[in-house]
């Protein structure tokens, strides 16, 4: 049986004494018996977790004692540090102090150091202060009076190194530090200053305590490189230098075709040498007319798509920036416009989606077709002047301004005609035709029908046609026509004096000429009503003579050879 055993049995037995009357027990510990020699505090450190803190490690000398059964660890802050115990304290600190939820750490079996990890919220900057002391298998249980002190400052993970120190997009940057944590968690990062401000993640390849490599992504720009981790970060005290060509903007990102188009960068080389540019899947390095290390300057080709314009130096790409073709009115059918005509916008990138047409920076006109080179617009109406069109697109992206004119509305006026006339097959009379000059078409329209068309100016080639026409009052206009737009004058009456003897103007002369001949006997040109072919003899009153140029011209009609 060891000592340890061999005390606590003797105490037992004292007990059962004193109970069963055998005497009375003052006290169940010998005073003269020591404490355990003090443990020896040999080292803490920072546990992580994905390299933040989630606590600290204490190691400190295992007591080779037969009656060491466990150890009390204490831990307190600046705030909260406790007064130096006396020999007599037991415990000599406040129990509130110990971790492990106040229990005490069992004694390993063996070994020369025990180590125990203290999990808990370890705030960054604060500085933990610990001490132990071994407990003994007395009764009840003494404490040693306390250990050295150790303290650890809650520092987070640090940078201490940087390779390589150039690099191009796609190559690996190793930083080396410590506290990284074994593995990446989902909050850790090797993050890179950005083009255009910012940070950007790298992809990380490897990862571990104390070294961290990523790819160093594109986009990124020199500048110092971070480990970050649960927001917390560490950063190299060199800089990274990336040797990629930088593009910083494109003036004008949304640009004419065969307009200058300006790369504004960095480190594009101070002569094109090796340099390339490509919009998309388009080369445009034939197009370059100047190239500096900060500039380069092209025209964009005719022929363009919307594409990242990326910039290359002996192989090595730039950032892509995107370039957008902007929309473009290059002409318009007709070229001159009147109220009511639709108009085709002939132009390139209007996009198949869709947009708008504006008439004056404001109005927006109707669509009736819309694609990628050609729009056709209805619905415009405005002063004769010059006025301005342009197109923008579905994605906002507004065209140049086009001069669109606005002309006279058409009209068109009939004269020559006089209306106290009788007009006969050997004095026909002139129409006079008043009407633009780009009208595509006049039409004389007698009684409702067109008789004659013209399509050449001053369209003076159109004769009313007497010889078919019978006698008496008619009823003649124009129409002109010019695209969409038609407009007529108003009728005009003409008489026309055509067939001898056709007294009633039928057309044909026949017994009913002379019936109504005899109604008419004694009528003199003065009276009202009067008409020329009622005297066929034309002596100027309605007799009988004029009954024998009836049947003289008995069956002729209108339209007869």
């Amino acid at each position: 049986m060891n000592t340890g055993m061999l005390r606590w049995v003797v105490v037992v037995m004292m007990l059962m004494l004193a109970a069963c009357g055998g005497g009375q027990l003052s006290q169940t510990v010998d005073p003269a018996m020591e404490r355990l020699a003090s443990p020896e505090l040999l080292s803490v450190g920072a546990k992580t977790a994905s390299g933040a803190p989630a606590g600290i490690f204490i190691e400190w000398t295992r007591i080779d004692s037969p009656s060491a059964v466990g150890y009390y660890l204490y831990r307190y802050t600046d705030a909260t540090r406790p007064p130096e115990p006396g020999p007599e304290d037991n415990p000599p600190f406040p129990i509130e102090l110990r971790v492990n939820d106040g229990n005490m750490i069992s004694q390993p079996s063996a070994g020369p150091v025990v180590r125990f990890d203290d999990y808990f919220a370890a705030a960054i900057g604060e500085t933990y202060y610990y001490r132990v002391t071994v407990v003994d298998d007395q009764v009840p249980p003494q404490e040693s009076y306390p250990s050295n002190e150790r303290s650890w400052t809650v520092h987070g993970h640090s940078v201490t190194g940087l390779d390589p120190l150039t690099a191009y997009w796609g190559d690996s940057i190793t930083v080396t530090g410590d506290t990284f944590g074994a593995t990446q968690g989902a909050n850790d990062f090797m993050r890179f200053p950005a083009l255009g401000g910012g940070t950007i993640d790298g992809t990380v390849t490897a990862w571990s305590d104390t070294e961290v490599t990523a790819t160093l992504p594109v986009g990124a720009v020199t500048g110092k490189v971070q480990i970050v981790i649960e927001a917390a970060f560490a950063e190299t005290d060199e800089d990274l230098t990336v040797l990629n060509p930088l593009i910083d903007s494109l003036d004008p990102a949304v640009g004419f075709s065969e307009a200058q188009l300006t790369i504004n960068g960095s480190q594009f080389g101070t002569d094109q040498g090796v340099g390339e540019v490509m919009i998309g899947a388009t080369d445009v390095t034939a197009q370059i007319t100047s190239w500096a290390d900060d500039e380069i300057w092209l025209d964009v080709p005719v022929v363009i798509s919307r594409g990242m314009v990326v910039v290359s130096v002996d192989g090595h790409p730039s950032n892509p920036v995107e370039f957008t073709p902007r929309p473009q009115i290059l002409s318009i059918d007709p070229q001159t416009i009147q109220s009511g005509d639709p108009l085709t916008i002939n132009g390139r990138h209007f996009l198949d989606s869709g947009g708008r047409v504006l008439f004056n920076d404001t109005v927006e006109l109707a669509v009736e077709a819309w694609a990628a080179d050609s729009i056709t617009v209805t619905g415009i109406a405005g002063v004769p002047n010059l006025h301005q069109l342009a197109v923008e697109s579905s994605e906002g992206h507004l065209s140049n301004d086009f001069t669109l004119t606005i002309i006279d509305d058409l009209t068109v006026s009939l004269g020559g005609l006089n209306p106290t006339n009788y007009y006969t097959p050997e004095t026909p009379p002139t129409v006079v035709v008043t009407t633009a000059a780009d009208a595509d078409k006049v039409e004389l329209i007698v009684n409702d029908a067109v008789v004659a068309e013209s399509t050449t100016y001053p369209f003076d080639d159109l004769p009313i046609p007497v010889m078919s026409l019978t006698n008496g009052e008619h009823n003649v206009r124009l129409k002109a026509y010019r695209r969409a737009v038609e407009v007529e004058c108003p009728d005009q009456p003409v008489f026309i004096y055509s067939l001898p003897a056709d007294i009633n103007g039928d057309g044909v002369v026949d017994e009913l000429d002379t019936a109504m001949l005899q109604t008419l006997l004694w009528m003199t040109n003065m009276d009202e009503g009067f008409m020329p072919w009622f005297d066929p003899d034309e002596d100027d009153i309605v007799t009988e003579a004029d009954n024998s140029a009836v049947g003289y011209n008995w069956g002729n009609s209108i339209g007869a050879s």
